[in-house]
């Protein structure tokens, strides 16, 4: 929602630059001068850290940040709610997880759950024309979904802020290139207090906290089973409108909440 808000004041690619380059200045500086960890690099490792900022921010952000100029909020996460699938269908293939077939069928019950939430305020038939929007969020899809499946693999040898923190650093170099072609067509930057806010938001909260608690909850799980809590997004979107923008608490609301909730029981199943 926040980037919604930003797409009127600053470029989408400039957004995801912004936000990055103050989300990882914020983590080395905390791992180097705070924790003062001790950071090893080797080439492997660099390359594997290379890949999850290429999928996980470059990617990711740029994908997703342009298809929200042609698409709906709602659509994204519609298309979004496809990344437990995805995740773990890739974690079978490269990362030899075993996933039963009470785990399959709760990721295809979370997945309806998330949909009944967005598709409360989205025409399903507008996914029939095919819209560039669509395109660059299927690309964001795939692309979090590798970004899981190597940040699982990675996380075996660093520790969970370690790998945000150089996720961040070489995504956002990565970006660099992006944003000075992007520069080149679009001059708007309109900056204000709720634009400051909403970068703000953007970093501490969406990159910073996110990121991190995600990479900390795959030291724990697989990364099949991790991805299935990403669906719970869209029922926190509504939870929060309800709560916050006083919006009005539906059945559709109600019903794709259970689904969430029983689809994330029956992924984590042994």
């Amino acid at each position: 929602m926040a980037t919604k808000l930003l797409l009127g004041s600053i470029p989408p690619i400039t957004i995801a630059f912004i936000r990055f380059l103050l989300a990882s200045s914020c983590l080395l500086f905390f791992i180097i001068f705070i924790k003062k960890e001790k950071i090893n690099l080797f080439f492997l490792d660099t390359f594997q850290l290379l890949l999850l900022g290429l999928f996980g921010i470059t990617i990711y952000y740029c994908a997703e940040n342009v298809s929200l100029i042609y698409i709906s909020t709602s659509s994204a996460s519609l298309i979004l709610a496809l990344i437990p699938a995805a995740t773990m269908i890739l974690s079978t293939i490269f990362l030899k997880e075993k996933n039963r077939l009470v785990n399959w069928f709760g990721a295809v019950i979370a997945l309806l759950g998330a949909c009944q939430i967005v598709l409360k305020d989205c025409n399903i038939y507008e996914l029939d024309s095919l819209n560039v929007g669509y395109i660059y969020i299927f690309i964001a899809m795939i692309s979090f979904s590798l970004y899981t499946v190597i940040g699982k693999k990675l996380l075996v040898s660093r520790s969970p802020v370690q790998i945000t923190a150089f996720t961040f650093f070489y995504g956002t170099i990565l970006l660099i290139p992006l944003m000075i072609l992007e520069s080149m067509g679009s001059t708007y930057i309109n900056i204000s207090i709720s634009t400051l806010g909403n970068i703000l938001y953007l970093t501490l909260v969406c990159s910073i906290g996110g990121y991190y608690f995600w990479n900390w909850g795959l030291s724990g799980v697989d990364s099949g089973k991790a991805s299935i809590y990403i669906n719970v997004i869209p029922l926190t979107a509504v939870i929060l409108g309800v709560i916050v923008l006083k919006e009005e608490m539906t059945t559709e609301l109600i019903s794709g909440g259970v689904l969430i909730l029983s689809g994330i029981y029956l992924t984590n199943k042994k």
